[in-house]
């Protein structure tokens, strides 16, 4: 979150080429079941050594950083026309939970309580998108209640030409999770389209298209 290194063991397996990792990570306050579910439907899905985490070495550069509680007013105001003044709201809220950091309220989710937010918002988020290498697809659900889809179209215009493989598929009727399509079938077909996306790229195949 902060730009701190991680070191983290795994065990390659026994080959000259390249070893598709699939990396899951939570930037939230909390891990929903439904995105675990994901993740071990895509593990099932790959022949072989279940994928590892694999957590970013590259310390983002000291421009890259910034507050939470300013990323949090961003994304809360991404969709207004008046951004300055609903800044105002949250950050009310802030101040509130700063003041009273109990377990017993919450803000933007049951598990994102005022004690888990009191020790984040003050915290120094790394910008990773910033300095992405990588490619990058975006799945957002147009009716997501946790991060409004208004923040996911913002990152998707900010990419472009950003140098990096970039694919942003925005989902009629989804919400805050992959499972959360009108229909089970959507649902399986978006995970399909995912893993298709992921093996493309650990090929080196479509880099040039997104």
């Amino acid at each position: 979150m902060d730009g701190t290194l991680l070191d983290v063991q795994v065990h390659r397996p026994a080959s000259a080429g390249k070893v598709p990792l699939l990396v899951f990570i939570d930037g939230s306050l909390c891990i929903p079941s439904t995105l675990n579910d994901s993740v071990a439907w895509l593990q099932r899905q790959v022949d072989g050594p279940h994928p590892s985490p694999w957590p970013s070495s590259k310390r983002p550069s000291p421009s890259s950083l910034r507050p939470v509680a300013e990323s949090m007013q961003d994304m809360v105001c991404a969709a207004n026309g008046t951004p300055t003044t609903c800044r105002q709201e949250p950050r009310a809220r802030m101040d509130t939970i700063r003041a009273e950091p109990v377990p017993g309220k919450d803000w933007m989710g049951e598990a994102n309580t005022f004690a888990v937010w009191a020790g984040r918002l003050d915290a120094v988020e790394a910008n990773v998108l910033r300095d992405l290498r990588a490619p990058l697809l975006v799945v957002h659900g147009e009716r997501d209640g946790s991060v409004p889809v208004a923040s996911a179209r913002k990152l998707a215009t900010a990419m472009q030409g950003a140098g990096v493989t970039f694919r942003y598929v925005e989902v009629p009727g989804m919400r805050h999770s992959l499972w959360s399509t009108l229909t089970e079938a959507r649902a399986l077909e978006l995970h399909r389209d995912v893993l298709d996306w992921l093996r493309s790229k650990a090929s080196g195949e479509g880099d040039s298209e997104g």
